[in-house]
């Protein structure tokens, strides 16, 4: 649930490239596909840091501190 939105930001942002690539004669089916999985991965690395930190901290305490 956490990783939902770094995730749908993600799928926004690859189907965006292949808007972008079809016009411009570029599709390459392999590539597109590698690429993607690539960006993916890399993406969701990125996101588990923030995530795992964010599960170490108790609700109570995020809410005594506001």
């Amino acid at each position: 649930m956490i990783l939902t939105r770094a995730l749908g930001q993600i799928g926004i942002g690859i189907a965006v490239g292949i808007a972008i690539a079809v016009p411009l004669n570029t599709l390459d089916t392999t590539g597109i596909v590698v690429v993607a999985l690539f960006l993916t991965g890399i993406a969701a690395t990125a996101a588990i840091g923030p995530a795992r930190k964010g599960l170490r901290i108790r609700p109570t305490d995020a809410l005594k501190a506001e």
